[in-house]
């Protein structure tokens, strides 16, 4: 499927008003994986446990990066699950050498913005006790008739902003069925292994 923008209208429009308090903070988590990582399910796994019990507070993002190619590299037969978009923002966090790795926030946690699994959940409960500098409302409408969708973003800044800011809207794809290494699969292969949260494509945007 190509995602295509609306044409029109599309503005960005910004009003002066009372200054909100602050909505309560979601986090995002990026699991780093690949489709030849045989200990990438794991993480995977790891991702959902989190997700499911920090209810409505966490986002994941699986990143498939282009390298490292041993661990990365399409199945014969399979649809590559690398993005470029997954690539850049991998590399931006530190450039990749092993997997799986994650990112919470892309802030860095003991010296580090890549992170090991077993520092995943210590780096999610510090940033869940954080507040965002922005309460953001995100509505989105499927036409249909054109194949296309509409996405709406709201900022509203709930303190003195005094530095620019940017969002990054994502499109993820979940329930991909694809070639798997697992190291816990008979064979250490699942054929038809179902990828959950897969980047797909990023939209930049300045807020301030």
């Amino acid at each position: 499927m190509i995602m295509t923008e609306q044409e029109k209208p599309l503005l960005d429009t910004f009003y002066i008003g009372s200054v909100p308090a602050a909505a309560i903070k979601k986090v995002l988590l990026f699991d780093v994986t690949g489709v030849r990582c045989n200990n990438c399910p794991k993480a995977a796994a790891l991702a959902k446990n989190l997700a499911t019990s920090n209810a409505g507070r966490i986002e994941v993002v699986a990143l498939y990066p282009k390298t490292p190619m041993s661990l990365t590299y399409p199945w014969a037969g399979f649809d590559t699950m690398s993005t470029v978009e997954a690539d850049q923002i991998a590399t931006a966090l530190g450039g990749i050498t092993s997997l799986p790795l994650g990112a919470v926030d892309q802030v860095a946690y003991n010296g580090s913005k890549l992170l090991n699994t077993s520092d995943w959940g210590a780096a999610i409960t510090a940033q869940l006790a954080k507040t965002s500098p922005f309460n953001l409302e995100v509505k989105s409408i499927w036409q249909s008739a054109e194949g296309r969708a509409r996405v709406q973003v709201k900022a509203v800044a709930n303190i003195n902003i005094a530095s620019n800011y940017k969002w990054v809207m994502a499109i993820t794809e979940s329930k991909v069925k694809s070639k798997q290494s697992d190291q816990d699969a008979p064979g250490g292969v699942v054929e038809d292994y179902e990828h959950e949260h897969a980047l797909r494509g990023v939209d930049r945007k300045s807020v301030v």
